[in-house]
């Protein structure tokens, strides 16, 4: 089954053509992850696509991380003159890092949030607790579980967040989470030579935290930092520090003082 592109939704903010950010989300997410970046990040052409089988493109499936890739390129050859900065996080790093390591040309630079480049430990078992829960995908319950995880409590909450978890296809979600957590760099990226912001929370997997070490040091003028004693959710958590990053990297703004080096 080939994406069906006419079913997908970007959010677009800004000029095109100039100075471009493209946001890309996270599993049962949308671009409503990206609001305030979009609205803050005003120096910058901002487009924030929902992928297949979330938000706005709920009608749509999920295919393979292979054919979103190419529509993410697409959008970058027709909307950001050949060339644009990406934001990528969890599902969206791991659709960051495949545009990477295909088309590194597209890229100025990127910042890769809590996705590791190397398959995750574990992944088959992931994989089969997935598929137990994915008819209960949209229930309040799992929901409530998962935003615990994130730590997305009542006084941090996304407004967006539930119903984005409730637009979301089980089966997209399937194949998304699989694409996830399956994804693995070659061990030579000489051809990347983009700079990379490769960051996580403390909490995150082991794996993520080497990976994002040893790729940092492998791609030219990339850096690695951490966001201590949080977990995959510490965005939700401090959106001000994300947005804060996201200056630094991409308009030379200063270094957020709750980041930290990775050693």
């Amino acid at each position: 089954m080939l994406l069906e592109k006419d079913k997908l939704f970007i959010l677009e903010s800004g000029v095109e053509n100039t100075n471009s950010i493209i946001f890309l989300h996270g599993v049962c997410a949308s671009s409503n992850m990206w609001l305030e970046q979009v609205k803050t990040l005003i120096n910058f052409h901002c487009i924030a696509p929902d992928f297949p089988g979330h938000g706005k493109s709920n009608l749509s499936q999920w295919t393979n991380i292979d054919e979103v890739t190419e529509w993410i390129a697409e959008i970058i050859k027709t909307k950001c003159n050949g060339k644009s900065n990406i934001v990528g996080i969890s599902l969206g790093g791991a659709v960051g890092l495949n545009l990477l390591n295909k088309y590194p040309d597209l890229i100025d630079k990127a910042i890769i949030d809590g996705c590791s480049a190397k398959q995750m430990q574990g992944a088959k078992l992931i994989l089969f607790g997935v598929a137990l829960v994915s008819p209960l995908i949209r229930t309040n319950l799992l929901i409530k579980l998962v935003s615990g995880i994130y730590g997305i409590k009542k006084e941090n909450s996304d407004p967006n967040f539930i119903n984005d978890w409730k637009k979301v296809r089980s089966k997209s979600f399937r194949k998304a989470v699989r694409d996830a957590n399956t994804l693995s760099l070659p061990d030579n990226v000489s051809h990347i030579t983009s700079p990379v912001l490769f960051v996580s929370g403390e909490k995150e997997s082991k794996i993520t935290h080497s990976s994002n070490k040893t790729y940092s040091e492998l791609i030219p003028r990339s850096k690695c930092f951490y966001y201590p004693d949080k977990n995959h959710g510490w965005m939700w958590q401090d959106l001000q520090t994300h947005i804060d990053m996201c200056r630094y990297w991409f308009d030379n703004g200063k270094v957020p003082d709750k980041l930290c080096s990775c050693k």
